[in-house]
């Protein structure tokens, strides 16, 4: 299955709210660009990878798919946000990676439709559509 492709991207972070600038470096799946006025979505997860293995901790970071336009894409990365409190840093595992099975089960539990996933060179990211109007 070949990932989509849009242009640019924008970040969503329970967090930070709807946009922050993302210290990653490139966007996953070989998207374009990070960009805040993007229509496509990615969520960066925060939380332990014990916490996220669950698809209520991932959903509750997700935004519900009514809550987008029509056809939005949404990925959900493959590993969480970094901790940045002082003794997470140095605790935790660097690049841990997260379910994808509760990732999967999150988006079709909000409303999402034509779920998929792929693993790149990047990362593993999980992602699916707000459905179409009918």
């Amino acid at each position: 299955m070949t990932p989509p492709l849009p242009h640019a991207i924008r970040l969503w972070g329970a967090a930070w709210g709807t946009t922050r600038a993302l210290p990653l470096e490139r966007p996953p799946l070989g998207i374009g660009a990070w960009s805040q006025d993007a229509d496509a979505v990615a969520v960066w997860l925060e939380g332990s990878p014990a916490e996220l293995a669950q698809a209520e901790s991932v959903a509750a970071q997700i935004p519900p798919a009514a809550s987008l336009a029509p056809s939005t894409l949404v990925v959900v990365l493959g590993t969480p946000a970094p901790d940045l409190s002082r003794w997470r840093r140095f605790l935790s595992p660097r690049r841990a990676k997260l379910e994808r099975a509760s990732r999967c089960a999150a988006l079709l539990a909000l409303g999402y439709v034509d779920i998929r996933a792929q693993t790149d060179v990047e990362g593993d990211a999980v992602w699916a559509y707000v459905p179409p109007l009918s």
